[in-house]
């Protein structure tokens, strides 16, 4: 290593320390970065990390809030809600039962299988953006994309390739 050091101290150098040994008190942690040393008050960077942990808690809860927790919040209040009627005899009866599905009256579509029609719709066109994205760039077919893959299929030449459906003795 450069500067006549071992590997071994070049390692141990980068990573982070809990030694006490560094400063005047003993209340400093070492910490290692980029080859330099800094000291920190251990009561610091034990509130740093307190901090952290409640921040993350706390943006953790409020990002479920903001997604689950509305969404829950709305099936649970317009549960017997219709959300659209569908017009008398389109479907039959079993359909529209369940198109109503829990609670909401036969012959209307309920706010919790519209919530998974249009996750489904969201999904579908996720995945027909991706799809296109694979096509116009990197010009290759989404179901081809894998194919030609050791894992995949064996090689031709290989033990266990198949040419058109036989195996090679």
């Amino acid at each position: 290593m450069p500067g006549g050091r071992s590997y071994a101290d070049n390692t141990t150098r980068r990573w982070p320390t809990t030694s006490k040994a560094v400063g005047p008190s003993s209340t400093h942690i070492r910490i290692c970065k980029d080859e330099q040393q800094t000291n920190v008050p251990f009561s610091t960077a034990a509130s740093l990390a307190s901090a952290k942990v409640q921040f993350d808690t706390i943006a953790k809860g409020l990002r479920w809030l903001g997604t689950n927790g509305l969404r829950i919040t709305l099936q649970f209040w317009f549960t017997k809600t219709a959300m659209f009627w569908i017009p008398r005899g389109w479907l039959p009866s079993y359909v529209e039962w369940a198109l109503s599905f829990p609670r909401a009256p036969t012959g209307s579509v309920s706010i919790q299988v519209w919530g998974i029609a249009c996750a489904s719709v969201v999904q579908l066109v996720h995945q027909a953006v991706v799809a296109s994205y694979l096509l116009t760039t990197v010009g290759v077919h989404p179901a081809e994309a894998n194919k030609g893959m050791a894992f995949d299929r064996p090689q031709q030449g290989m033990p266990g390739a198949t040419r058109a459906g036989k195996k090679d003795l």
